[in-house]
């Protein structure tokens, strides 16, 4: 197996002093965007994460609109993994 020249430690257990100044645009930009979209489309995931037959009355597409949340969802996992860690 070859050598990495990244140590996995910090990413496991995320320590926050061994981020580097230049990974830290990126959890930035992608929480800039996250909270952009829950701010446009508040109503939105609201009523179609707690009532998604009224959501349906509506004619919101439910199943559209979850698939958003849980790509934001998944977008700030990946985005916080170096600074929370993975345990």
């Amino acid at each position: 197996l070859g050598q990495s020249s990244r140590d996995l430690f910090p990413i496991f257990i995320g320590i926050l002093l061994a981020v580097r100044s230049s990974d830290m645009w990126d959890p930035l930009v992608i929480g800039v965007m996250i909270l952009s979209a829950v701010f446009l489309f508040f109503k939105e995931l609201l009523i179609t994460s707690f009532v998604p037959k009224m959501a349906a009355v509506y004619g919101l597409p439910n199943r559209p609109i979850h698939y958003f949340l849980m790509t934001l969802l998944t977008m700030v996992t990946v985005a916080s993994v170096q600074a929370v860690g993975i345990i």
